[in-house]
């Protein structure tokens, strides 16, 4: 016995993300999840039924460069990514995250405000110390859209010893030793959870002061 379709989806272009040309047909939802896709699926018991007549069905697709990472606190359904079929957003990049936040953060919060929110940026933003307070607020929120969170390898460096603050003078950043920095009192790695997506981290090196870290090979 087939299961009851919640929506079915007619007349479908569907392009499967297999690499293979589109081929019209019909996709059956139930639960949520996709229960059926075929040529001509009933429709009769469905709850809602969809004639999207040509237009094309894929999968979501994946955002691997966005700095959505305090705007999501703002707009949890992401509608402006899904609206345009992305459905997987990857914040962190660029080496900067919202946490773990500096004891002082001064000018640090303000400039990466507008980076990740819009130049404005929920209050919950500034009680974010470690980088697993960011991630709690991100499940708290209710998120319409996948997020995967990168660690910010700037805003370690940034919170370690090195002696740098984003819009404050001081001395040139320093390169890392071979087994990282010292932050304080283990701030930047206190409470990150094992075997998850925040074990990536960002890896673009061009902006201060990501450009001082060595690369290997001695770059």
């Amino acid at each position: 016995m087939q299961t009851a379709l919640d929506i079915v989806i007619k007349n479908a272009r569907i392009i499967d993300g297999t690499g293979n040309p589109y081929y019209s047909g019909d996709i059956g939802i139930a639960n949520g999840l996709i229960e059926r896709i075929g040529s001509d699926i009933p429709a009769f018991d469905a709850g809602k039924v969809i004639n999207v007549e040509g237009q094309v069905a894929c999968p979501g697709f994946f955002d691997t460069h966005s700095h959505d990472d305090a705007y999501l606190l703002k707009v949890p359904t992401g509608n402006h990514k899904i609206l345009q079929g992305v459905t997987t957003d990857v914040v962190g990049n660029c080496g900067f995250t919202l946490g773990p936040t500096p004891p002082d953060p001064g000018d640090y919060l303000s400039k990466i405000a507008q980076l990740m929110g819009g130049g404005d940026m929920p209050e919950s933003v500034f009680q974010i110390s470690t980088f697993n307070d960011y991630l709690e607020l991100l499940e708290s929120v209710g998120l319409g859209i996948n997020v995967v969170p990168l660690v910010g390898h700037a805003t370690i460096r940034i919170d370690s010893d090195c002696g740098h603050r984003l819009g404050k003078p001081g001395p040139k950043p320093r390169r890392a030793e071979p087994h990282g920095f010292t932050c304080r009192g283990g701030h930047a790695g206190r409470g990150l959870r094992p075997l998850q997506r925040s074990d990536l981290r960002s890896s673009q090196f061009c902006h201060n002061p990501g450009s001082h870290s060595p690369r290997q090979g001695g770059g």
